[in-house]
Parts: structure tokens; C-alpha cells; sequence
């Protein structure tokens, strides 16, 4: 329908395009599931939008919301900055490419400490649950965020970490549900993650209550939240850990339980 209607593709992103906009009587059937079969495997090709009849409807009538240019990894890739909107955007639409990925860290690295906040929800987003030709990297990404090297500049007495409380509670909140525990598990990092998460409980479990950070969304945090998010994901990494173990020594009862 909206190749008909003659919309520039190089211009408009079809990731805004809102279903209700389009015409009312806009429609298909099993004639058009079957052209669209044979368009997918080269056996037409999309002339056949062109057929007297094809497309129903006002194929005149164009999408009112498809803008110049949407928010998306399109957009964001040509240097759009990362607004709300275009963070909402990255959030729920997993990257397409490694290189997608690859930008996000390395903001997460080197950016602002906004844009870090941002980075991280990013990373724990769509890319982590759906992106499955990503989702390798992105759990790689996630685990080397949440262990920080020592600033070559650093000159503190404290540990370096409490620099990045921040970033690491958005990181732990994003990746402690059931699904991107399991996630973490099918890639073989629950080890890693454990060790990553082992320092962090360490130096936010003694760290002075007095201090607190405050997040772009008006949210303060303190130490003790840091620790208790923490710590709570690695009880359910523990958790999983032993259930493997067990599993383990049932296929392999010769193991050493020890």
C-alpha cells in the first residue's frame, strides 16, 4: 500500500508508521499472501503492487504520521542526538547491526553522565531481549560496563565504582528479570556477571549512606540500593548456578560434588 502510494523510502521510516492512519479499507487476502510469497522468494517482483485491482483502497491517501525523518537506529546512526524520544525508540526496537551496538558502548564509555544512563537503558532494551542476531554482543557489552577499568586519571581513595553507581543500578535493574537471567545463562556468562556483581556488592555494602546520586528521571539513589539490587541478582545467579550443578551431577553422577 505504501509502495503505491508513491512514498519516498529514503526518506520516511516505517518504524513510525502508525497502523490507524492507514486507509480504512486497506486489506488482503490469500491471493495477496500468496504474491507476497512469491515476491519474498524472487519469483515476482514488485510490479505486481502495480496489478489493476491488487491494492484496495485510496492508495492516494498517505499516513499522515510518517515524518521526514523518525527516531530509530536510522536516524540515530546519522548522528541524531539522543533525545527522550529517540531513547524510547532505541529502547523498544533492537539494533539491526553490530555496529549499532558498538556506538552505544562506546557512549556508554565515553559520554556524558546522562548519556551513559542512556546508553545503559538502551543496551537492556529491545537489543538484549529480541535482538538476537546482537543479543551476543550486547550481553558481552553489558557484563564489561558492569566491571569499569580504573580511570587513568583516578586519584581516590574510595573505590573507582562509586563513580559509576549511576549507570551500574541502571545496568543491574535492567538485566535482573527472570528473562535476561536466562539469557545471560544460554550465552555462558552467569559466571562472569557473578564476578562482575561480587565488587559491586563489596564497595556499595560499605559505602557511606550519606552520599546519593540523582538520575535524569528525578530519581535519587543511594549506596544501599545499589547493594540491595546487586545483591539480589546475585542471589538469583547463585540460585541458577546451583540448579545447573544439580542437573549436572544427575546426566554426570562420576563428578566431584565438592
Amino acid at each position: 500500500m505504501l509502495f503505491v502510494s508513491g512514498i519516498n523510502f529514503g526518506s520516511s521510516y516505517f518504524e513510525c508508521v502508525n497502523v490507524k492512519d492507514l486507509p480504512i479499507s486497506c486489506s488482503g487476502n490469500m491471493r495477496h499472501l500468496i504474491v507476497e510469497a512469491c515476491i519474498a522468494r524472487n519469483l515476482l517482483d514488485t510490479s505486481a503492487y502495480c496489478w489493476p485491482g491488487y491494492v484496495n483502497g485510496r492508495i492516494n491517501q498517505l499516513p499522515y504520521s510518517v515524518p521526514a525523518q523518525g527516531p530509530g537506529w536510522s536516524s540515530f546512526m546519522k548522528g541524531a542526538p539522543l533525545t527522550s524520544v529517540m531513547i524510547n525508540a532505541l529502547v523498544s526496537s533492537p539494533a539491526s547491526s553490530l555496529t549499532e551496538v558498538e556506538k552505544i558502548f562506546e557512549i556508554a564509555i565515553n559520554g556524558s553522565e546522562d548519556e551513559k544512563i542512556s546508553a545503559a537503558t538502551i543496551l537492556c532494551g529491545a537489543s538484549l531481549i529480541r535482538g538476537w542476531n546482537i543479543q551476543e554482543y550486547t550481553v558481552q557489552f553489558i557484563t564489561r560496563l558492569l566491571s569499569p577499568p580504573v580511570p587513568a586519571d583516578f586519584a581516590g581513595s574510595d573505590s573507582h565504582l562509586i563513580d559509576y553507581a549511576p549507570m551500574l543500578n541502571v545496568l543491574i535493574c535492567g538485566i535482573a528479570s527472570v528473562d535476561c537471567v536466562q539469557i545471560f545463562s544460554l550465552h555462558g556468562l552467569v559466571p562472569q556477571l557473578a564476578c562482575s556483581l561480587m565488587p559491586i556488592c563489596e564497595v556499595f555494602g560499605s559505602c557511606v549512606p550519606n552520599v546519593s546520586w540523582a538520575l535524569p528521571s528525578r530519581e535519587e539513589i543511594s549506596p544501599h540500593v545499589v547493594f540491595s539490587n546487586a545483591f539480589a541478582l546475585l542471589l538469583k545467579l547463585w540460585r541458577l548456578i546451583i540448579l545447573l550443578l544439580n542437573i549436572e551431577l544427575v546426566m554426570y553422577p562420576q563428578l566431584d560434588p565438592s
